[in-house]
């Protein structure tokens, strides 16, 4: 029976180490619960457990996933061309090439770690392109890890944001008052948490609320170029909705003067089109109601 264990034992040994050579090392740096960092590659993962090979060392540590506070990895993307498909809107290519980045660190993605900030930028890239749910797959995971107060904050707005835009308003509202963020309507309020209020006000309907809501954004966060571009579009959508349509078509061209290579110069120039369909639409139910 000894014998029997023994080669059991010894075959396995045999395919964990196998597994180890043929697996990619990951250069990292692990922080535990206890305080105590490691360094050194990862080799591989089987469930609950991490394997390691220290740095400066041949030999292989096993270490419980639910033990690692943070996980430090070093990502290979070039940011320079990253930037340049930013400033073209090439949705699909950043998207691509994030996914590329981060596809070596996939057996450890339940595990909390600085590749925060990439997830972020994937999920604002899924926003721009319209897939809410895929943004807000990953927003949820971000607004609940506080590790990074302000990275959770993008996180939660974009995670309300996608449910606006994907038509779930009540669950965006349900989340608002969860996080509190309907508490504080000054103009010392967050600009993220006065643009989202006014986004779920005008998915609402109550768009006198929303403008009220987002020119708070407009006159007092002037210096936040990340919610101050949205709210002027938001702004344009505002004047259309309440017929206003020559205010819309101003906004619009000082969107599109000041913030080129933008997505909002883009959605600026899809609302002009819009705006001219409604004014059309307006003039139209105008003359037959003069003609009665």
């Amino acid at each position: 029976m000894k014998k029997v264990f023994s080669k059991r034992a010894l075959v396995a040994g045999l395919l964990l180490a196998a597994g180890v050579a043929g697996a990619k090392a990951l250069p990292a740096e692990l922080i535990m619960g206890n305080g105590k960092i490691w360094k050194g590659s990862l080799v591989g993962r089987e469930g609950d457990w991490v394997q390691l090979r220290p740095k400066g060392s041949e030999k292989i540590v096993r270490l419980g996933a639910r033990t690692i506070k943070e996980m430090r990895f070093r990502v290979n993307l070039d940011m320079d061309r990253y930037v340049q498909m930013k400033h073209n809107r090439e949705f699909d290519q950043m998207l691509v090439m994030l996914s590329t980045a981060l596809k070596p660190f996939d057996a450890y993605k339940d595990i909390p770690s600085n590749l925060t900030r990439y997830r972020l930028e994937m999920m604002e890239v899924y926003y721009q392109m319209g897939q809410y749910g895929e943004a807000l797959r990953i927003a949820s995971v971000i607004s609940a890890d506080d590790r990074n107060p302000e990275l959770q904050e993008r996180g939660r707005a974009y995670q309300m944001l996608s449910l606006i835009a994907d038509g779930s308003v009540d669950a965006a509202s349900t989340v608002v008052k969860r996080y509190g963020w309907d508490k504080d309507v000054s103009d010392a309020a967050p600009p993220s948490h006065l643009y989202v209020l006014a986004e779920l006000a005008h998915a609402g309907k109550h768009d006198a609320k929303a403008m009220e809501l987002n020119a708070k954004v407009i006159g007092f966060h002037s210096q936040s170029p990340e919610w101050m571009q949205p709210a002027e579009l938001l702004s344009a959508k505002l004047y259309a909705a309440l017929g206003l349509y020559d205010s819309a078509d101003e906004v619009c061209r000082e969107i599109q003067m000041l913030y080129p290579n933008t997505p909002e110069y883009d959605k600026a120039k899809e609302l002009t089109f819009e705006i001219d369909r409604l004014r059309a639409r307006a003039e139209s139910e105008k003359g037959a109601d003069s003609a009665e």
